[in-house]
């Protein structure tokens, strides 16, 4: 059963205060934490998250390159315009760029291997 965590709050503070419970009881009964309980009660809304950092692009070292590359495909014509498996190969012979493995893609190899 998927429920707020404003309605579980206002559940804990309530059973606490009309019950008398104590915070392993109140824990037990709504199936959280002891720190949560300890949360509802001194607070009627739960504490916000926090939001991770921003991660820094694995590409950040090699997007002027990119840049350029595509620049120079705006006057080619369309048959010697950049692939993304041309753009990598050249970043990885021009520039030492190894992109770092993540799941399956098409970008560093053949489809069929």
């Amino acid at each position: 059963m998927h429920r707020s965590p404003e309605v579980l709050f206002e559940r804990i503070r309530r059973a606490h205060r009309e019950q008398g419970l104590s915070g392993r009881e109140l824990a037990a009964r709504f199936k959280v934490s002891r720190r949560t309980v300890r949360q509802a009660i001194t607070s009627p809304l739960p504490p916000r998250r926090k939001s991770p950092p921003p991660r820094p692009s694995v590409l950040e070292p090699v997007k002027g390159f990119i840049d350029a590359m595509l620049r120079e495909d705006l006057d080619a014509p369309p048959k010697q315009k950049h692939t993304i498996v041309r753009i990598t190969e050249r970043l990885a012979a021009e520039h030492d760029f190894v992109r770092p493995r993540c799941g399956s893609s098409s970008v560093t190899g053949s489809r069929w291997s």
